[in-house]
């Protein structure tokens, strides 16, 4: 993810396409996975722009990038650059995006309750920071007075200072609570005691997902080798992957990035789980194979679903 706010427009160049009835159009998805899509404008030599912070959509954090191009190639399209451009520095900018962090939602979230989440990965302004530049700034503000006006120092002032700061950063995150008070509602109110309960739709996908997974495998536990996605992919793509591996207990879960450890064999798994999206190993049912740059390796599909699919190795 990326926060939109970050950048007002983006510039892209390319050759090869056609002036007559051609157009650019980009696409972004955001945290709730919904499409939204601008047209670029094309601006001759300067290629092609598009001022994303006009765009209703274009905000919150944006999770991936598509480009659409339509259009009659000359002798086939060349990407040679897409940029995303933040906007213009001002004075005006700056106190608006600290305006934005500071009151910032997130929604309900799988973090602690004790966790205050901000917008960006990199914040302007972390919150424990603000309380300990307020901190900072007030006592060296109430030294430099006292020195000035030859003020007997005092530590009720300094105290009482920090105090102010203290407060208002627990009633941002009071505030905080209270508007998760709803969504916990409607997240748990009324369900019955055995039901399992999620604090998240990306969790309840897994969950269902897992225990369709499951009844595929056999009654006793098993020993399953789960190929997740790369440590460099999205987050909540990992999210997945160690979920999934929760959520299959009491089975015998081995868990890998991307790919097969090295030196497996099938006396390590019986069962393997290959997790979306699916970029180094991938599974030919044409052949019956997974296959990975390093190696391949007789399978059979039982199922698929939604978030990946369950294999049986052949021995």
């Amino acid at each position: 993810y990326f926060p939109a706010a970050n950048y007002a427009r983006a510039r892209l160049h390319l050759t090869g396409l056609s002036a007559r009835a051609a157009s650019v159009r980009l696409h972004w998805q955001g945290r709730d996975e919904v499409w939204q899509e601008a047209a670029l404008q094309d601006a001759g030599a300067a290629g092609w722009h598009l001022e994303l912070a006009g765009q209703a959509g274009w905000q919150g954090p944006v999770r991936a990038l598509e480009l659409e191009l339509d259009g009659a190639p000359a002798e086939g399209a060349a990407l040679l650059r897409l940029e995303l451009l933040p906007p213009r520095p001002s004075a005006g900018l700056l106190l608006r995006q600290l305006w934005q962090e500071w009151w910032y939602f997130r929604g309900l979230d799988l973090s602690s309750p004790n966790v205050v989440l901000l917008p960006a990965d990199r914040p302007l302004l972390p919150s424990t920071l603000a309380l300990g530049l307020w901190a900072l700034g007030a006592g060296l503000c109430y030294w430099l007075l006292s020195r000035g006006q030859g003020w007997r120092q005092r530590r009720l002032p300094l105290l009482t200072l920090f105090a102010v700061g203290w407060l208002l950063q627990d009633g941002r995150w009071q505030w905080e609570l209270w508007r998760q008070l709803p969504l916990t509602y409607q997240a748990y109110a009324g369900r019955p005691a055995d039901q399992p309960l999620s604090l998240h739709a990306v969790d309840e996908r897994v969950r269902r997902f897992a225990v369709e997974l499951a009844r595929h495998l056999p009654s006793a536990p098993t020993r399953i080798l789960l190929i997740g996605p790369s440590p460099a992919d999205l987050a909540e793509a990992r999210f997945r992957a160690a979920r999934t591996r929760y959520h299959l207990v009491p089975h015998n879960t081995l868990f890998s990035f991307e790919r097969p450890p090295a030196g497996f064999t099938t006396d390590a798994a019986a069962y393997i789980v290959l997790l979306k999206p699916w970029r180094v190993t991938r599974y030919q049912a044409d052949a019956g194979q997974l296959v990975w740059p390093e190696g391949r390796l007789p399978a059979r599909l039982l199922w698929e679903g939604e978030l990946g699919l369950l294999l049986q190795v052949d021995t």
